[in-house]
């Protein structure tokens, strides 16, 4: 998730206490620069358009299209692998386990490895197979088995079919959930 503000990262946290994702803290700012986003809307929503977008037979073909490609599944393991450290990490420096410092350290070593990653990828982009999207279909049948499916799985999933969400601000007075803000890059 990306905000469409400023930029940079938006990571979950509360708001009113409510799930939410909030834009980062960036380098030499005391907090991001304030926009917000309803976790649980925006998660409905991206599973509808995953749905939607697996329904498709134009985004199948794309997904599963022969490709003469370097770029393995490990390379795309490693971007979902690293978008996970780096959101435990501010987790845990929201928890106060540890240091400005640490987490500095800790997310520079981290961004090098993932801008590496998503290099080889944009390179060579590698197509999914049939077997990684077996049992995936669309619609109705997509949504009842998202929700059995272990989050750590929904996150390679969605990192395979996703480069990022980007969350635009919200418009001044409008106080409810509104789908336009976020558009989705496909990898596809």
């Amino acid at each position: 998730l990306v905000c469409g503000n400023c930029g940079d990262p938006l990571l979950s946290g509360k708001n009113n206490g409510t799930r939410a994702y909030r834009c980062s803290r960036a380098e030499g700012k005391r907090n991001g620069c304030g926009l917000s986003i309803a976790a649980e809307p925006l998660e409905d929503a991206v599973v509808a358009w995953v749905a939607e977008a697996l329904d498709s037979p134009d985004f199948l073909a794309a997904l599963t299209a022969d490709s003469d490609s370097t770029a393995t599944a490990e390379d795309y393991r490693e971007v979902v692998g690293i978008e996970g450290k780096l959101a435990e990490l501010a987790d845990e420096w929201a928890a106060d386990r540890i240091t400005m410092t640490e987490w500095k350290a800790a997310r520079t070593a981290l961004e090098r490895r993932l801008d590496a990653a998503r290099e080889r990828i944009a390179r060579n982009p590698a197509p999914l197979t049939r077997d990684a999207i077996d049992g995936m279909a669309g619609g109705a049948e997509f949504r009842e088995r998202w929700m059995d499916t272990p989050r750590p799985a929904q996150r390679e999933i969605l990192g395979l079919l996703i480069g990022s969400i980007i969350v635009a601000p919200a418009v001044r007075g409008r106080n409810r959930f509104d789908p336009e803000r976020a558009t989705i890059e496909w990898l596809v």
